[in-house]
């Protein structure tokens, strides 16, 4: 009789605990691949990250863009294209620099 108690104790503070736990749903990311054409607004700068990579940042402004014919898994071709505020690049050290 006591165990039995026990485990319908048991079961109710585990469903109350799953029960007062946030539903999680995972974000959907929202890529598409463009190709652009730029200006280089900012002077290309090498910046160590917290992580330790080494990567080269700068910022452009958007002239015209196009999507490109190849795109990755799961693009949203509906994905709004920033025109009119500077855009941050960040890539490997070994970039061109422009």
């Amino acid at each position: 009789m006591r165990s039995r108690l026990f485990a319908g104790l048991a079961t109710l503070l585990a469903a109350s605990a799953l029960a007062q736990t946030p539903e999680v749903h995972p974000v959907k990311i929202r890529i598409v691949e463009i190709d652009a054409r730029a200006e280089v607004r900012t002077k290309p700068r090498r910046v160590v990250r917290e992580d330790g990579h080494k990567v080269l940042e700068f910022e452009v402004e958007l002239l015209a863009y196009f999507l490109a014919p190849e795109q990755p898994v799961g693009p949203d071709r509906t994905v709004p294209v920033e025109m009119k505020k500077r855009v941050r690049v960040v890539g490997p050290q070994s970039m061109p620099v422009p």
